[in-house]
């Protein structure tokens, strides 16, 4: 992974994609393929819940897993805003920027796909999630977009956010059948908020 690098990004508010609760998200206007995540000084926890995911990426690395279902991090940069994440940015197969899954389900998408389809494409994602033992501290639809494909049914749903283990003690990192546990935990809440039953996404 790259270290903290110059010369400096020169970011603007032309450049940005997203905000969440703790970053600002950057298209790279260097590389069209990735974005820069910039914390906000001001949130109260959002450096340590970023390192928390910056260890999360770094575990699932070292462990040689899967990472196609996720915004893969490749480092530091230095930016015209400070310090700033690099990660992969989902892109749908035109090269628009891959949506929430909130958009999809609930929002000014709503329609794109049939609900079966989303099920389909939850049910592939919570799968991954299981077999690779992801560890994600949140599973929301805001952190969740579905790269979309020509072929709809070949789309899939990737995390962007909210992963790593908030767990004082981190026993979930070592001990797999604790982190298939906690992502059914994860998976049951998301599934109560989007007001659909468990077994339409694991099944």
């Amino acid at each position: 992974m790259s270290k903290l690098t110059s010369p400096t990004i020169e970011l603007s508010e032309k450049d940005i994609i997203g905000k969440g609760s703790d970053r600002v998200c950057y298209r790279n206007p260097l590389n069209q393929k990735q974005c820069i995540k910039i914390i906000i000084p001001s949130r109260k926890g959002a450096v340590k819940r970023a390192i928390r995911e910056l260890k999360e990426h770094k575990r699932l690395v070292r462990n040689e897993v899967d990472l196609s279902s996720i915004s893969v991090y490749s480092g530091t940069v230095s930016t015209s805003l400070g310090k700033g994440y690099l990660y992969e940015l989902v892109l749908d197969y035109d090269g628009a920027t891959s949506k929430t899954l909130d958009h999809y389900y609930t929002g000014e998408l709503q329609g794109t796909f049939q609900k079966k389809q989303i099920f389909q494409l939850l049910h592939d994602f919570y799968n991954i999630c299981y077999e690779n033992c992801y560890i994600l501290s949140e599973l929301h639809e805001m952190n969740l977009v579905i790269q979309k494909n020509s072929q709809l049914d070949k789309s899939k749903v990737r995390v962007i956010d909210g992963m790593g283990n908030a767990d004082f003690i981190k026993c979930c990192n070592w001990l797999p059948f604790l982190s298939r546990k906690k992502i059914n935990r994860r998976f049951k809440t998301l599934a109560r908020r989007m007001d659909i039953e468990f077994s339409e996404i694991c099944r």
